[in-house]
């Protein structure tokens, strides 16, 4: 193999490396966003009605609910 393909394949995969990387950046602070209201809201500290509408809980901050 020449040292040609050998660099345009190490460029490919650095590309595809950074590109994956930041792909996963991205989903993984979606997911994390998504997480941490569902359970900001189980805990009762906020509310989420059905259009995706987010305000303070009306009751103390500790659900009761078992």
């Amino acid at each position: 193999m020449s040292v040609e393909w050998q660099i345009i394949f190490v460029m490919f995969i650095a590309i595809s490396t950074y590109l994956s990387y930041r792909a996963g950046q991205r989903i993984g602070i979606a997911d994390g966003v998504e997480g941490l209201l569902v359970h900001l809201e189980k805990a009762g500290f906020i509310d989420v009605d059905d259009d995706g509408e987010i305000s303070a809980a009306s009751g103390n901050g500790k659900n009761t609910e078992k």
